[in-house]
């Protein structure tokens, strides 16, 4: 079993026993400020890309020289990401775009006042979820974990502490 997945390359879990991954949306933008008050205006050229950071350590080093970080990666990611909305608004994106294996399936709730309740979700192959309705809820949360087509701005660090006996990485990629 893997929890992380470069291209086909999976990192095993004595690799990563301390894990972490961080989520940023990046865009190209500048604000601009006219007129005497100094108004902001912000102009996008682009928006949506995902840069992620992933930092982990364990027993074993990841064995990371079988992938290419000269090319595109697919990360199939480890930290989930979700969307709100109503039962049949929310879209988590296409097949190719999340992971649908194990236990990496989307997962709905309803939330209302007294907190959330899971309940079943339908996903299309476009990525429009068809949720159950949830007596009571206000809005509806549907849990997914994504699969990023990403570039490395470098060779992933990889280190060694001999005295703890841990292995370390921390890998940053943005998304194409």
């Amino acid at each position: 079993m893997s929890l992380l997945k470069l291209n086909s390359i999976e990192i095993p879990l004595d690799s990563l026993i301390d894990f972490s991954q961080t989520y940023e949306t990046i865009e190209s933008s500048t604000i601009h400020r006219m007129g005497a008050a100094g108004l902001g205006r912000k102009q996008t050229l682009w928006t949506g890309k995902v840069r992620t950071v992933i930092s982990a350590s364990g027993w074993n080093p990841a064995g990371l020289s079988g992938v290419d970080f000269n090319s595109a990666v697919e990360i199939h990611c480890v930290a989930p990401r979700s969307k709100l909305g109503g039962v049949a608004n929310i879209n988590i994106g296409a097949d190719s775009k999340r992971r649908s294996d194990g236990e990496y399936l989307p997962l709905a709730f309803g939330i209302n006042g007294a907190g959330r309740t899971g309940t079943t979700v339908v996903v299309a192959a476009n990525g429009d979820c068809s949720i159950t309705p949830v007596a009571g809820a206000t809005v509806y949360q549907v849990v997914y974990y994504p699969i990023l087509t990403a570039l490395f701005s470098s060779i992933p660090t990889e280190s060694n502490d001999i005295n703890s006996a841990q292995f370390s990485t921390e890998l940053i990629a943005e998304e194409v």
